[in-house]
């Protein structure tokens, strides 16, 4: 094998393997002259009462408690919205919006924008924040960072499999060469079948949708390719193997005629 080559896929499906472990996180912006300020709350509990409260800053870092109007947003993960209010009293410093736990009846992804004017000094500012609700107030995301490791352990195993079937050498006869090589082939597509089911349990445990009607027909594609192709690998090596012996034979009677 190259050595090149194979210090390339080392380093790739290292790269790849710190990728999968960073975990997910969530993003959220803020925009205008005006800053604000809130506590970063990124996982509710379901059907749980919550109190959302905003500090306002103006550009040179002071706080603002009055003169300020405050409008809240909460929208579901179809873009709807499901909550609007508006306040323009602080307590203190603190802009509050309390919310009732029917607004948070549904496991699944929420957003929030929260946009404060200041008609006064005609300037405002603005806070774009996603959250999500669970039933626990927990974050359940599974972690399959350790199955991705393996997958692609499995990975690399199949590609030295295939090329093992295209260049390697095993033996100083080349039937016996013929032999390993198919047999590398037939196991590099059955480990690829293997592989394949893997990966739908590490789908399923990380929640996402196996039974989509496109993954179907991929696994289905992928599951008969697989067999088709061992079948015909087998197959056409034990016609190989007749051939070099057919060929062998005339070698040796020619030579004897020699």
């Amino acid at each position: 094998m190259n050595n090149k080559l194979f210090v390339w896929i080392i380093i790739i499906l290292s790269l790849s393997v710190s990728c999968y472990s960073v975990p997910p996180f969530l993003y959220a912006s803020t925009a205008g002259q005006l800053d604000i300020d809130y506590p970063q709350i990124a996982i509710i509990k379901q059907n749980k009462e919550i109190q959302f409260n905003f500090h306002v800053y103006n550009w040179t870092g002071t706080p603002i408690n009055s003169h300020l109007t405050c409008t809240f947003d909460l929208y579901n993960s179809y873009g709807y919205e499901i909550y609007e209010g508006t306040t323009n009293t602080s307590n203190n410093l603190d802009y509050t919006f309390n919310l009732s736990g029917g607004n948070f009846s549904t496991l699944e992804s929420y957003g929030y924008i929260i946009f404060c004017y200041n008609k006064t000094l005609n300037v405002g500012g603005m806070a774009s924040v996603p959250f999500v609700v669970t039933e626990d107030g927990f974050d359940n995301t599974p972690d399959t960072s350790p199955s991705l490791t393996v997958l692609l352990f499995m990975l690399f195993i199949i590609i030295g499999l295939f090329i093992l079937g295209f260049v390697g050498k095993f033996n100083r006869f080349e039937i016996v060469n013929l032999c390993i090589r198919r047999g590398c082939f037939v196991v590099g597509i059955m480990i690829s079948m293997y592989t394949s089911t893997l990966l739908l349990n590490v789908m399923n445990y990380a929640n996402l949708d196996i039974l989509s009607k496109e993954m179907v027909f991929l696994m289905t594609w992928i599951g008969w390719t697989g067999y088709i192709a061992a079948v015909y690998l087998v197959i056409k090596t034990l016609f190989d193997i007749v051939s070099l012996r057919k060929k062998g034979k005339e070698n040796k009677v020619y030579g004897e005629v020699l």
